[in-house]
C-alpha cells in the first residue's frame, strides 16, 4: 500500500485541482453581472432602457446576429478610457452584452462597469445558449449577404430517426445501466489490501460521482448549471487518474516488479543487467525519461486547439432539445486540463530523475496528468470529429463511459483473485 505521505498529498492534488479553476472563475468572471438568455429576453421586451450589444467584430455582426441587438466590438471597448466615450445612444441604459460563447461579452461588461456601475451585464453562454429556448424560427437578423453559417449556429436542425433513437437509448438504457455497474463494483470489491485494487475502486468511485452530478444536472436543473457540469467534467478526469494509477501500480507489482528490491524485475532478461544486481543503467527508467517529455508535448495538442462555437436545437421524438459544449467548460476541458497535467507532468519526470525513492510519487503525478489530459483529448476528439452534429457527440459519450465500465468489470472478472465477491473458477 502506498505510504501516509502520499495518501495525505494525492487526496491534497484533488483538492486543489478541483478547487483552482473555481477560484480562477470567481477572481476573473465571478465579479461580473450574469444574466441568463430567458432573463435578457425578458428585460428587453419588458423595458426600452435596455439595450442588446454583440460585442462581436462588425463583419460578424454583418453576417448575422441576434435580433435587436445593437453592435458595438469589444475592440473599441477595449479602448474606452471614460464614460463620454460611450456611444451616445447606449448612455443610461442597461447594457447587456452578447458574444459567441460568453467570455469577451463578460470582459466587455467588466470594462464598461467601471464607467456605467451596476448597469452593465452579460449575457451567459453568448449566442452559444441565447438559441437555446428558439424553435424553427431563427432568431437572427441577416443584413448582410455573407453566408450566416461561418459565424452564427444555425438554431435547429432536423435529427434523423436513428440519431433520435441513439439519443434515448443512450440516456434511458446506457447511462443507468453503467452507473449501476460501476456501483456493483464499489461493493464488490469491499475493502481492498493492495493500492491497485483500492485504486481501482476509488476510480470508480469517482466515475460514479461524475456522472450522478450529470444525471442531477439535467433532472434537478434542465442541463443549465455550470457548476454541477463541472463537477461532472472533474469526476470524470479524476477517475481517468484513478484507472491510470492502478495500470501503473498493478503492473509494477504484479507483473514486472520494478519498484520491488526484493524481486528480480521481469524485464532482466531482456535489459540483460539489472541496476538492481550491478552499477548499470536502468533500461525502465530510460524509457520513462523519454514517455514524459513526450506525454508533456501531447499536452500541446489541445492547448492550441479553437474552441468550438456550434449550438444548435433539434427534436427528439417531439421535445426540442440543445445540443452545444460551452466554451466555458471548453476552457477546463482544453486549456486547464492539459495545462495543469503539463505541470505535472514535469513534476513526475523531476521525481523520476531523484531516484528509486521518489518513483511513488512520479507514479502518482504522471497518473494525475494522464487522467486531466486523457479527459481532454477524448472531449476535443469527440467535439471534432461530431462538431457538426453534437447529437453523436453526446451518444458516444455515454457509449464510451460504458465501455470503460464494462472493461473494468472484464478485468476484475478475468483475474478474480483482485476481487474477492467474484466466484473463484473450478480447479
Amino acid at each position: 500500500m502506498i505510504s501516509k505521505n502520499l495518501k495525505v498529498f494525492s487526496i491534497a492534488l484533488i483538492v486543489l485541482g478541483g478547487l483552482l479553476p473555481l477560484i480562477v472563475y470567481k477572481a476573473f468572471i465571478g465579479r461580473v453581472a450574469i444574466v441568463m438568455p430567458s432573463e435578457a429576453r425578458s428585460i428587453l421586451s419588458n423595458t426600452t432602457e435596455a439595450a442588446l450589444v454583440d460585442v462581436r467584430s462588425p463583419s460578424e455582426y454583418a453576417a448575422g446576429h441576434p435580433e435587436g441587438a445593437r453592435n458595438w466590438s469589444y475592440k473599441e471597448i477595449e479602448a474606452l478610457k471614460s464614460a463620454d466615450a460611450i456611444p451616445a445612444d447606449l448612455r443610461g441604459r442597461k447594457l447587456l452584452f452578447i458574444c459567441r460563447g460568453g467570455i469577451t461579452s463578460i470582459m466587455a461588461a467588466k470594462i464598461v462597469g467601471v464607467y456605467l456601475p451596476g448597469r452593465s451585464y452579460s449575457v451567459r453562454g453568448g449566442i452559444q445558449e441565447w438559441i437555446v429556448p428558439a424553435n424553427a424560427i431563427c432568431p437572427f437578423e441577416y443584413p448582410g449577404s455573407q453566408s450566416p453559417l461561418t459565424v452564427v449556429p444555425e438554431p435547429f436542425r432536423p435529427s434523423t430517426p436513428l440519431v433520435q433513437w441513439a439519443v434515448v437509448f443512450s440516456a434511458f438504457t446506457i447511462k443507468p445501466l453503467y452507473m449501476l455497474l460501476s456501483l456493483f463494483l464499489i461493493v464488490a470489491l469491499g475493502k481492498p489490501k493492495t493500492s491497485d485494487v483500492a485504486s481501482l475502486q476509488w476510480a470508480m468511485i469517482a466515475f460514479l460521482a461524475g456522472e450522478s452530478f450529470c444525471a442531477l444536472n439535467y433532472v434537478i436543473y434542465g442541463g443549465e448549471s455550470r457548476l454541477v457540469d463541472y463537477l461532472h467534467s472533474y469526476g470524470m478526469a479524476v477517475a481517468f487518474a484513478f484507472a491510470c494509477y492502478a495500470i501503473l501500480d498493478g503492473l509494477d507489482g504484479r507483473v514486472v516488479h520494478f519498484s520491488d528490491p526484493q524481486k528480480r524485475c521481469a524485464l532482466h532478461e531482456v535489459c540483460g543487467a539489472c541496476i538492481k544486481d550491478t552499477d548499470t543503467y536502468c533500461g525502465i527508467r530510460r524509457i520513462g525519461y523519454f514517455l514524459i517529455p513526450v506525454v508533456f508535448l501531447l499536452c500541446f495538442i489541445p492547448l492550441v486547439a479553437d474552441f468550438t462555437h456550434e449550438s444548435f436545437n433539434t427534436r427528439v421524438f417531439g421535445r426540442i432539445v440543445n445540443n452545444t459544449q460551452p466554451v466555458i467548460l471548453q476552457m477546463f476541458e482544453i486549456r486547464y486540463a492539459p495545462a495543469f497535467a503539463a505541470a505535472l507532468y514535469a513534476a513526475a519526470f523531476a521525481a523520476l530523475w531523484g531516484g528509486s525513492r521518489l518513483l511513488p510519487w512520479a507514479k502518482v503525478l504522471f497518473s494525475a496528468g494522464s487522467g486531466l489530459l486523457g479527459f481532454g483529448l477524448f472531449r476535443l476528439i469527440l467535439v471534432a470529429v461530431y462538431r457538426e452534429d453534437l447529437s453523436w457527440y453526446v451518444n458516444w459519450e455515454e457509449f464510451s463511459e460504458m465501455i470503460f465500465v464494462c472493461g473494468t468489470w472484464l478485468i476484475l472478472w478475468q483475474f478474480r483473485a483482485l476481487c474477492p465477491a467474484f466466484p473463484r473458477p473450478k480447479t
